[in-house]
C-alpha cells in the first residue's frame, strides 16, 4: 500500500477538500504536532495525481512537506 505522509500548517490542509477524491488520496490519520502544524497519513491509489496535487498545495503555502512511505 502506498501512503504519503503530509506536514501541513495549522488549519491550512482541509482534509475534506473534494481535491482528494480527485487525485486518489484519503485520509488515514491525522495528527496534532507538539511544534505547530499537522500531520496526515493518507492513502494513495493515483501517485502521479496525488503528486501534482501536493505540487500545487506547497506552492500555496499549504503543504510544508509531503513524503511517500509503504508500510513494511
Amino acid at each position: 500500500m502506498e501512503q504519503v505522509l503530509i506536514r501541513a500548517v495549522a488549519t491550512s490542509l482541509n482534509v475534506s477538500d473534494p481535491a482528494f477524491g480527485d487525485t486518489g488520496i484519503s485520509l488515514l490519520q491525522a495528527w496534532s504536532v507538539e511544534s505547530g502544524g499537522y500531520l496526515f497519513l493518507c492513502e494513495v491509489q493515483d501517485a502521479a495525481a496525488a503528486k501534482d496535487w501536493l505540487k500545487n498545495q506547497q506552492a500555496l503555502g499549504h503543504v510544508t512537506s509531503a513524503e511517500f512511505v509503504r508500510t513494511l
